[in-house]
């Protein structure tokens, strides 16, 4: 039989650990290569290459260039992911702002997702989880039931994406996924609960309208969002207005 069940959407870097992985950008005159860290790069992309601090650079997506640490070697000699937990890990202060919720989930033996805009094979980031668990770093392998790592072409063949490399759409077409999955596999039991954790303010937008969307259609559901800033994580239920519930 079918029960309710609570479900959990994990975006990864700057949200669960940090990571320190880095994004390269280049002068546009000279090509001189500028490190980024990940949580610099969220705040100034919209920038690069159009004002401020970066307006003289831009982004280079071949590969080996701008994501080479977001992404396999094309022999996958190694894996960046794995080298970017050890090494994030060996530092002080690596767990990000929803760590606590993340292991909450995993206490409680929650069914979780895993949506990133890295472009890793998801066994890669499932590896590097799992590896968590073995350094006794968060208590047992978790009960991960999908990862959708976007920029991937596991993940881009997965979604059907033809679409550009945009992530936050990407994103948001990973949660319809997901969702869609939950609801064929448990079913629309009246108590299902779900959480979805981002540090990106376009992406949490973005998710609470689809959030609202799949609240009006199933009202019984309950759908959480957890924005996570530099300080806190700032929870809030996405809810029904009184016109919307009629």
């Amino acid at each position: 039989m079918k029960s309710a069940k609570s479900f959990y959407i994990f975006d990864f870097d700057d949200n669960i650990i940090h990571t320190q992985s880095e994004t390269y950008i280049y002068h546009k005159q000279t090509g001189e290569e500028l490190t980024l860290t990940s949580s610099e790069y969220v705040q100034h992309r919209t920038e690069v290459g159009k004002m401020g601090l970066y307006e003289d650079y831009v982004i280079d997506p071949s590969p080996g260039k701008s994501f080479r640490q977001f992404a396999d070697p094309s022999d996958n000699s190694h894996s960046p992911f794995l080298e970017d937990l050890k090494k994030a890990t060996s530092q002080p202060s690596w767990q990000g702002p929803s760590w606590e919720r993340f292991l909450k989930a995993i206490n409680r033996q929650r069914t979780i997702s895993i949506i990133t805009a890295r472009g890793h094979h998801p066994d890669r980031i499932r590896e590097g989880i799992h590896w968590l668990a073995e350094q006794k770093l968060i208590p047992h392998k978790p009960d991960i039931h999908s990862i959708y790592a976007v920029t991937s072409p596991q993940t881009k063949a997965l979604l059907k994406w033809t679409g550009p490399d945009l992530v936050s759409p990407l994103k948001k077409q990973a949660l319809h996924h997901f969702i869609e999955q939950i609801y064929l596999e448990f079913g629309h039991e009246p108590d299902h609960r779900f959480g979805y954790s981002d540090d990106d303010p376009t992406n949490i937008k973005a998710t609470r309208k689809k959030f609202l969307d799949l609240k009006q259609r199933n009202p019984h559901h309950c759908f959480f969002l957890y924005e996570a800033g530099l300080k806190e994580v700032k929870m809030s239920e996405v809810e029904l207005s009184h016109s919307e519930s009629h």
